[in-house]
């Protein structure tokens, strides 16, 4: 019985050993799994629109104006956040901070009917242009066993450009370079302007190409 009860503690001490010294071999080459497991990074990004909390001026639909708010815009929930108060994006009309206005889109135009948000207004004139600012949620996407990917979840902000004329919606895109091209080439006077200025085609240069057109 003695020798029977030592044969198991051998096997046993022998089986452990050999786990010991698998895990040692997969974490020479994989590195600690549990503790890549454990170890994420914070978040990257976030979902406001801007960095930190800003003055702003907000104007309700009740015709209330709030002055020097100082909040943040919350992109993903449509909401105003600020000491003591959270205010929903579905009772403002407008707000603004600095010299840039923002305006709800369902007052710009119809076409925004199916999706009421703030619309940032750039220009009005002969022609309108208006830029929307979403936020997209993209979860890490880390492999444990290749060691790749990202380990932090990431808030990614994109913003999509408007050109209307008339009312109707001339053009939409991601691109202020595809508004730029879109206005020269149906202004060839522009041509010109553009090489003077040497514009690239930024959100400030088609600014100044509606403005060069409204002057013509």
């Amino acid at each position: 019985m003695k020798y029977i009860f030592l044969l198991l503690i051998l096997i046993n001490f022998n089986a452990s050993y050999a786990q010991t010294q698998k895990d040692n071999i997969v974490n020479e080459r994989l590195g600690n799994i549990q503790e890549k497991k454990l170890t994420k990074a914070p978040t990257e990004g976030h979902y406001y629109l801007t960095d930190d909390k800003v003055k702003l001026t907000i104007l309700r639909i009740d015709s209330s104006l709030l002055e020097n708010v100082v909040a943040r815009y919350n992109l993903r929930d449509d909401l105003f956040e600020t000491e003591g108060l959270k205010l929903l994006g579905s009772g403002v009309l407008t707000f603004s901070h600095n010299e840039e206005q923002y305006v709800r889109s369902s007052l710009v135009n119809e076409y925004f009917a199916l999706k009421d948000q703030f619309c940032k207004v750039i220009y009005r004139g002969i022609y309108e242009f208006y830029a929307t600012q979403e936020v997209t949620f993209m979860p890490s996407n880390y492999n444990v066993i290749l060691d790749t990917g990202n380990r932090a979840d990431t808030y990614v902000q994109n913003s999509t450009y408007y050109l209307f004329s008339n009312g109707e919606l001339m053009l939409k895109s991601n691109s202020t370079k595809k508004i730029a091209k879109y206005l020269r080439s149906n202004h060839k006077s522009l041509v010109d302007f553009i090489k003077k200025r040497n514009l690239s085609g930024t959100e400030g240069d088609v600014y100044s190409m509606l403005q060069y057109i409204e002057n013509i």
